[in-house]
């Protein structure tokens, strides 16, 4: 056996171990240490929102003391914490639930559900039905590849109207594949859902990168996605992971927004779930500086995605692979004439590149990788990379790696 071949072996070992999500970069160091990762494109982050991320922190905790309090004070309450955030998303403190990552919001939803089949699209987020309680099982909708994993309105309201689900759940855009409802056909949905439906939990962390095609300015408000939504209507509720924003995957924020009655049901047992790192975090979210400085990194991660899904784009014509279209800030990868084990593993053995495999992925009937936009540098070292695996034709800059 080469090394190649062992690396591959012990990378899948890995991979299985992780279960339904990708393997740690510390977990794949611990694993592997000689393993070079030169590029996450696994993991969802905007990587200028992450330095600016960083640097803000560093700033905050320079002193010692500073850092110490971070440290060894207790945190704020929660109900504190969500007294601060509330108006830099437009709604009240009362409907704001700040949580340990998105997915602590998301288990807690998910408990309060009312009992009764729950509406799933697949593929999605594998804990909207991995953490579903026996008295709110999934009911499956799978979305069709041939129609790019796209939601086609008018048959998925006829499936809701079939078979009345007490609740119905959206990642918008979607996650692996990026697919995007627009303002209007969402509020097309919620006007003409059954009136068995009595919560929907609308997943927006990826809302950010959906702009429409050649946008350049970023409003404010936009940046709040559909917080406003639960107070029109009480049915709803907005989750939101500031990972994939900022970069702060780490510091475990996320946060949902519902009724003001849902959200009180849902922090009772809740009470310092914010680290004191994540707090000081949070305190610099909220300011008009960071928030100036961030719109700029967001508008430059804009511009290097549309570049991004240029060059994947490009490569369809190998023949080897199938890029499916993406509101989110990555791309979901059908390949063609290769196993997904194959091209995850030389991917990260010859190039140190690290990409998501979709094996475990439900509803994806294939071979799936999904690749996360980095910087202009990085994607093109990503496609580079990848245009080596799929054609054994080496680019001068992978030479050069």
């Amino acid at each position: 056996m080469n090394l190649e071949d062992a690396l591959t072996q012990r990378l899948l070992a890995l991979k299985a171990q992780a279960g339904s999500h990708p393997t740690s970069l510390t977990r794949l160091r611990d694993g592997l240490p000689g393993l070079r990762v030169a590029v996450d494109a696994c993991f969802l982050a905007n990587p200028y929102a992450a330095e600016l991320a960083v640097d803000t922190l560093r700033e905050a905790v320079q002193s010692r003391e500073a850092f110490r309090r971070a440290v060894e004070w207790y945190p704020a309450q929660e109900t504190d914490l969500a007294r601060l955030a509330a108006p830099l998303l437009g709604v009240a403190p009362e409907q704001l639930f700040l949580a340990n990552g998105a997915t602590e919001v998301i288990r807690a939803v998910l408990a309060n559900l009312p009992p009764g089949p729950v509406v799933v699209t697949l593929p999605t987020f594998s804990p909207f039905y991995e953490f579903l309680p026996p008295q709110a099982p999934p009911l499956f909708y799978t979305l069709p590849k041939a129609q790019g994993f796209r939601l086609e309105l008018e048959p998925y309201l006829a499936f809701l109207q079939q078979e009345r689900p007490r609740a119905v759940i959206w990642v918008n855009p979607n996650n692996p594949d990026g697919g995007w409802l627009a303002p209007q056909e969402l509020a097309w949905l919620l006007a003409r859902l059954p009136d068995s439906v009595e919560r929907v939990v609308l997943d927006e962390s990826f809302d950010h990168f959906a702009q429409p095609p050649g946008a350049s300015e970023i409003p404010e408000e936009s940046l709040a996605g559909s917080a406003w939504l639960p107070g029109k209507d009480p049915r709803v509720v907005v989750v939101k992971s500031l990972s994939k924003d900022f970069g702060v995957a780490g510091l475990r924020l996320g946060y949902g927004v519902m009724s003001a009655a849902l959200a009180g049901q849902t922090r009772r047992h809740h009470l310092w779930n914010i680290n004191g790192l994540a707090e000081v975090f949070l305190r610099a979210w909220v300011g008009e500086d960071f928030q100036r400085r961030y719109r700029k990194a967001l508008h430059r991660y804009r511009g290097d995605l549309g570049v991004f899904f240029q060059g994947l784009g490009a490569l369809e014509n190998t023949g080897q692979v199938r890029v499916f279209p993406s509101r989110g800030n990555f791309a979901l990868v059908e390949l063609l004439g290769h196993t997904a084990d194959q091209v995850f593993t030389r991917l990260l053995a010859r190039h140190g590149v690290y990409v998501r495999h979709c094996g475990d992925k439900r509803g994806l009937n294939g071979e799936f990788l999904r690749i996360s936009a980095r910087t202009a540098p990085e994607n093109t070292q990503v496609t580079q990379a990848l245009e080596d695996v799929l054609t054994g034709r080496q680019t001068e800059q992978v030479k050069q790696d």
